[in-house]
Formats: C-alpha cells, sequence, structure tokens
C-alpha cells in the first residue's frame, strides 16, 4: 500500500510541477494590461484544463458491482488518460472585449487579421502568441509574448491523473470507497519549488439487486454509487506573497453491472458526473508598475453531462488489475492495480 501511494504520489508532482512551471509563467505574463484583460486572458486560459481535470477526478472509483464480504477491502492504484479534443487546445481572444490589450500575432507568427484570433490555452501547444498595447496606453505599440501551454502530447492529445482508493466492505450490500493523499509539500523535493498538493474523495457503493424482484438469483452483479472527490494545488510563484490556487472538485452518479467468469470480470457503467473548478492568482500584483491589484484573477469552470463506462478486470489471487474507457465530454481511459481481499 505505501509503495502504490508513493507512486500516486509521484504521479501527482509531475502532475503539480508541469502545472505550476506554466502557471507561474501564465500569471506573469497574463498581468500586461488592465484587471479586466488579465481575467478575460485567463478565462480561456484555464478552461479546458479546469473541465478536463473534473472529469478525470471522477475516474477510477470501481472496477467491479461486486461489494466486498464484510470486513473484506481493497486498496486500488489507476491513473486516468483525459482526451483532450484538438479544438480545446486553442481559445479565441476578441480584441474588442479588452481594454489596454490586443491579439497582434499568432502562435504562428502569422499577424492578426479581423480583430480576433485562436491562442493556446493551458492544455494546448508550447508557443506563444504575442500581445500589444493599445492606443491611448503608455506603452502603447509594444508587444510582449503571452502564455504558452503545457504541451500535452500523452497518447497524442491526453493529460494524465492518478487516483487511489481504499474499499472497505460493510454489512447490508454496501462498501464505503475513500481516497486521499497526505498533504505533499513541494518545498521538501529540492526543485525550487514551493506549495502543497493533496486529494480527498469518499464514496459509497451499494448492492441494489437484493430489492428487485424477479432477478436476485441471476448471475450478475448490479450496484449504485455516488462518490465525491477534491483535487487541491497551491503553490508560489514570483514571492512567497504571490501564489496560484487550483480547486477541483467533481461528484459521479452510477449504476454499475458485472459478471465475474473464471478470473476475468467484465463490467459497465451508466451515469452521470459533476465537476466545479477553480483557478485563483492570489496576492498583490503590479499592473504596468502603475497599480497594484489584490486577489486579481478569479476564474471558475463547470460540466456535467451523461456518461457511459465499459472496462474488463483480472483477479489473479489478491492482485487486480483493470482497464476500462467511459465516454463523456471528455473521453477517458482509465488503468490501474489493485490488492482485494473479500
Amino acid at each position: 500500500m505505501k509503495n502504490m501511494q508513493k507512486l500516486s504520489l509521484a504521479f501527482l508532482m509531475l502532475f503539480t510541477i508541469s502545472l505550476q512551471t506554466k502557471a507561474q509563467d501564465a500569471i506573469s505574463d497574463l498581468l500586461k494590461g488592465s484587471q479586466e484583460d488579465a481575467q478575460y486572458l485567463a478565462e480561456g486560459y484555464v478552461d479546458s484544463f479546469l473541465k478536463a481535470t473534473g472529469s478525470g477526478i471522477n475516474q477510477g472509483w470501481y472496477n467491479t458491482a461486486k461489494n466486498h464480504k464484510f470486513p473484506g477491502f481493497d486498496f486500488t492504484f489507476s491513473v486516468a488518460l483525459i482526451a483532450i479534443p484538438d479544438d480545446e487546445k486553442f481559445y479565441t481572444v476578441d480584441n474588442s472585449k479588452m481594454n489596454d490589450l490586443e491579439l497582434y500575432q499568432l502562435a504562428d507568427g502569422t499577424t492578426v487579421t479581423g480583430g480576433s484570433g485562436k491562442v493556446p490555452s493551458l492544455v494546448g501547444p508550447d508557443a506563444s502568441p504575442v500581445y500589444r498595447y493599445k492606443a491611448g496606453h503608455p506603452l502603447a505599440g509594444q508587444t510582449f509574448e503571452g502564455p504558452k501551454g503545457m504541451d500535452i502530447d500523452v497518447l497524442n492529445r491526453s493529460a494524465a491523473l492518478p487516483v487511489y482508493n481504499l474499499g472497505i466492505g460493510l454489512p447490508k450490500g454496501i462498501d464505503l470507497k475513500i481516497r486521499w493523499s497526505p498533504t505533499l509539500d513541494l518545498g521538501n523535493l529540492g526543485l525550487g519549488i514551493e506549495g502543497e498538493a493533496k486529494i480527498f474523495g469518499i464514496g459509497v457503493m451499494h448492492d441494489i439487486k437484493q430489492y428487485i424482484p424477479g432477478i436476485k438469483m441471476l448471475p450478475f452483479d448490479l450496484a449504485a454509487m455516488v462518490a465525491y472527490s477534491k483535487m487541491e494545488i497551491t503553490t508560489e510563484l514570483d514571492n512567497p506573497d504571490q501564489r496560484a490556487e487550483f480547486n477541483i472538485q467533481g461528484t459521479t452518479f452510477q449504476a454499475i453491472i458485472s459478471k465475474k467468469i473464471s478470473v476475468i470480470t467484465p463490467y459497465a457503467a451508466l451515469g452521470f458526473s459533476t465537476s466545479k473548478a477553480s483557478a485563483k492568482a492570489l496576492g498583490e500584483y503590479d499592473f504596468g508598475g502603475a497599480t497594484t491589484i489584490k486577489d486579481p484573477i478569479n476564474v471558475e469552470s463547470k460540466l456535467s453531462g451523461a456518461r457511459l463506462t465499459a472496462g474488463l478486470r483480472l483477479q489473479l489471487l489478491v492482485l487486480s488489475f483493470h482497464c476500462d474507457y467511459t465516454l463523456q465530454k471528455y473521453d477517458t481511459v482509465t488503468a490501474g492495480i489493485g490488492l482485494t481481499v473479500r
């Protein structure tokens, strides 16, 4: 269990370091015009990342509909690969919606025509657009590079999110599910990054086949599940009084069916998921050397929708291996390994 926990924290560490590096650069790049300009650009820049991560955090809760017998348990580590559609690796900047800035060149060096253009989002390519100060600003005509993307390219267009769960069998066909991590102090990693990251979640899966007349004795398992997850990442930026804070929460409701055939268990689920996420720049920031504003950026994003999952689990004594695919707004492949004692 400790080795799985360390592996999960390692994935989260790499995810957080990459995010922190881009966030630090992005905050500096965005705070060049007015606060309204920074908020407008930040909303487009982080929206796809927040929604995709919200989808991913709802993954990895189950790999069978069969409940543990009391007092059985399992410990499972899995990684969710979240598909990022190509069109969400960019967002549109409309110059008419900004006060002090205008998009001057696209990331490929093309001069902007028509007053708008597409630039890399946080999950987009590692390339910078160019902005210019509008007429009337003290720096009118001067240009600067905007923020780059994380250049995500796992399975060509995916982001990886680790999850691990503890499931505990309770009486009457109930499983209590918990996911958590101790707070990861980024400052102890020796990489010049200050901040912390943590995950928490809780869920309940219940055998509902027992309540449906006529199918109690049929050879399959049927369960309902509800689960909540939360991930928090806080990192310092250019100085200890400035930090970026990411808060991602997800809730999922699932009906799960499975059938064990020797050591193989096919499973499927139909359900509904919601997520709410935010990204904030906290502290005092200097806008153009003349104005200091506290907590200038607060971006929120919500996502909800139906989801359909199909997967397989391989059970070898107390070890299990599973892989599934979820159709939803951001399609997701989840694979993992677990220790199971019925």
